[in-house]
């Protein structure tokens, strides 16, 4: 079975980390957050925002995927 996120990146998304924040402190030296940057609008996305948008063009990961959105 294929992992979750090859899905994304076999349909063009790009995996990319930016820092993170916590109370206005860049805590990117301990941990980074995960985003995936989208084909068809360039903006980033969390990984269940990117398989939301995902989902709407293709309903064929929305079959692959079961009931887990």
């Amino acid at each position: 079975m294929r992992r979750r996120y090859q899905i994304l990146l076999e349909a063009g998304w790009k995996l990319s980390f930016v820092p993170m924040y916590f109370l206005g402190f860049d805590i990117s030296w301990l941990v980074m957050k995960e985003m995936y940057t989208s084909p068809y609008d360039q903006q980033p996305y969390t990984f269940s925002n990117a398989m939301r948008q995902e989902s709407q063009r293709h309903p064929a990961v929305v079959a692959s995927l079961g009931n887990t959105l």
